[in-house]
């Protein structure tokens, strides 16, 4: 097309030669943006970047602090809490308050980022969590119900960190020093959980909750700052 070429090359036509010894034109507005520069996230505001905060660092933090008042989180986990000491609605609600952030935050920073991932394995991974803590665990029950219980929570949460680990070995992590940061905070929280669980032999509440409040607090921090 004539007036398609055409329009491309009056700008550059219209470009006046610079003198000698004077600084040559400004050629930026003709290059293409660099491919690591990435849009200011829309997330920006300040009452967004408020209640960001305000649940993953404030609110769901706090809902864990309470097991330290109810059990020895050194050794118990939050199943006792929900099967034995009979306060199952509290279980429940620190599931789902553990996952809102884990579901909603990472799939805000993939978009940001331009990461592509699966929807809805993604939020069967992050249901699937409070969904184990529906499921009952108990010695009198059948040894399917109680396997349940356990090995659908154990492979939501290995699932999650595998989505999180999948997204490090793509471009954007040696683009993005925002995104290199990000990896490797996750990469600490997650290691801490497994030191909590290996030093204890077992899943225990110390574990469970490094992982609920290390993730949210991670993720919610890098969803409020400038990539």
């Amino acid at each position: 097309d004539e007036r398609f070429f055409g329009d491309l090359l009056i700008p550059a036509l219209e470009l006046e030669l610079p003198e000698i010894g004077t600084r040559s034109p400004n050629l930026s507005a003709f290059l293409p943006a660099p491919i690591y520069k990435f849009p200011s996230f829309r997330y920006n505001s300040r009452m967004k970047r408020f209640w960001i905060l305000l649940y993953g660092w404030l609110l769901n933090p706090a809902l864990n602090a309470l097991v330290f008042f109810m059990i020895d989180p050194s050794y118990d986990n939050l199943s006792y809490i929900g099967n034995t000491l009979h306060h199952p609605l509290f279980l429940w609600i620190w599931a789902v308050s553990s996952v809102i952030g884990m579901y909603w935050f990472s799939k805000s920073i993939w978009n940001r980022y331009h990461i592509s991932y699966q929807k809805f394995l993604h939020l069967f991974i992050c249901a699937g969590m409070p969904l184990s803590c529906v499921v009952p665990y108990d010695p009198g029950l059948p040894g399917w119900v109680n396997d349940i219980h356990v090995w659908l929570a154990i492979v939501c949460v290995c699932a999650f960190m595998l989505e999180w680990i999948v997204t490090f070995f793509q471009p954007v992590f040696t683009l993005s020093k925002a995104y290199r940061q990000l990896g490797f905070s996750l990469m600490t929280v997650f290691a801490l959980s497994f030191l909590c669980l290996t030093s204890a032999g077992h899943v225990n509440a110390l574990c469970e909750m490094a992982f609920s409040v290390g993730v949210n607090v991670v993720l919610a921090w890098s969803l409020v700052r400038e990539p």
